[in-house]
């Protein structure tokens, strides 16, 4: 028991982790540095200068950004490297959830449910990795950057429903309206985690945020929703002995608060790259936290 907990937290950790350099790599315009996949300039790492760079490199990768009018002497090494840790990384997650698995397969008849989670965690991982071959195929196309992020998400949830299943002690007691304020919470966020990439891809292609039309305020307004309901929640929740997951609902809020300030700032601020990176990463802490929230109602006692 002990090793498939310790190794369920290392694979959510890593998975976040991940979310994040993924994120990094986006705010810093590298998800072009390695233009092939799974290859980096048809070698297994990043040149070391632009002289290790293949002279007819543009001939075989014309995705790669250089062809787009740029010339090769505006290479950025950097982003290669930016680039390749993020792959480096997604496979050392990889390897983590693949050890975490094992783990859990000798709990199977004990936690079936955790078990399967955790399998399709795995799956997904596999599938999420296929993923950003095509995101670097089809040249950053912005759809499927939008679902790399969301599967990553459903990766997390998966594996954080598995941990809540095995160590769940104690069953809150709920009241009918509060399971309906995290079920509500829940719904807001999904929908604005994908309009929100919806007005990050205007904002990446230089559409002025007066010409986005109404995602923009959809998105504010499923924002500070989803913070209301959150703070009606605390209220109802902070005082009450019955509830397991004070601690999380008030976590929640706390980054909920944070989260819509940076929105804020990137309007407001100039869209500097850290704000976006800041956003984005505590909208997926949220997504973590209101799901351990929910499968903890699922799991108690709802009057």
């Amino acid at each position: 028991m002990y090793k498939a907990n310790l190794w369920i937290k290392l694979s959510i950790l890593f998975t976040y982790a991940l979310i994040f350099i993924g994120g990094f790599v986006r705010v810093t315009d590298s998800g072009l540095g390695c233009p092939d996949w799974p290859k980096c300039f048809d070698g297994w790492y990043p040149p070391l200068s632009i002289a290790d760079i293949p002279d007819d490199f543009t001939q075989y990768y014309d995705n790669y950004n250089c062809t787009d009018g740029e010339t090769c002497e505006q290479f950025d090494i950097s982003k290669a490297w930016i680039e390749y840790l993020n792959r480096l990384f997604g496979a050392i997650t990889g390897i983590v959830i693949t050890i975490m698995l094992f783990h859990l397969f000798k709990l199977k008849s004990n936690y079936k449910i955790a078990f399967y989670c955790a399998l399709g965690a795995f799956v997904l991982t596999g599938i999420e990795g296929l993923i950003g071959k095509f995101v670097v195929t089809s040249h950053l196309e912005g759809n499927i950057i939008t679902i790399h992020l969301l599967l990553a998400l459903i990766i997390v949830s998966l594996l954080i429903i598995s941990y809540s299943l095995i160590n769940f002690k104690k069953q809150s007691i709920y009241k009918t309206e509060q399971v309906n304020i995290v079920k509500w919470i829940f719904v807001f966020m999904i929908v604005g985690i994908v309009l929100g990439t919806q007005v990050r891809e205007s904002i990446e292609n230089f559409i002025p945020l007066a010409m986005m039309g109404p995602f923009k305020y959809i998105h504010s307004f499923l924002g500070l929703g989803t913070l209301m309901m959150t703070g009606v929640l605390w209220n109802k929740v902070q005082d009450d002995l019955q509830i397991t997951t004070k601690r999380e609902i008030k976590w929640l809020l706390n980054i909920l608060v944070i989260q819509i300030g940076t929105g804020y700032f990137l309007v407001f601020g100039g869209l500097p790259s850290y704000a976006k990176l800041i956003h984005m990463w505590l909208a997926s802490s949220g997504i973590g936290l209101i799901v351990y929230i929910l499968v903890d109602t699922k799991l108690s006692v709802v009057e």
